[in-house]
């Protein structure tokens, strides 16, 4: 799923963080393939895409999270 600038501003500072921490420029450009239409590359900046792969990472981790809560939620109906 193609996240847009605005859905992804909320990690706007912890990516540019990320990015310059591992070296690379927050501002640098990057050409990533168009989600939908094949051949197409967008130009986009290198904090996007850190931002995008943070965002995957809070939902999988919002997923573990989850998990763990109806684990709990579960044993505690087996013991009643």
């Amino acid at each position: 799923m193609a996240l847009s600038k605005e859905q992804l501003a909320h990690y706007e500072i912890a990516a540019r963080l990320y990015v310059e921490r591992t070296g690379g420029n927050p501002e640098g450009l990057f050409d990533k393939p168009h989600p939908t239409i094949r051949g197409v590359v967008e130009r986009v900046r290198i904090w996007h895409l850190a931002a995008e792969q943070l965002h995957d990472l809070s939902m999988q981790l919002t997923a573990l999270r989850d998990m763990a809560i109806q684990k709990e939620a579960n044993a505690v109906v087996l013991k009643s």
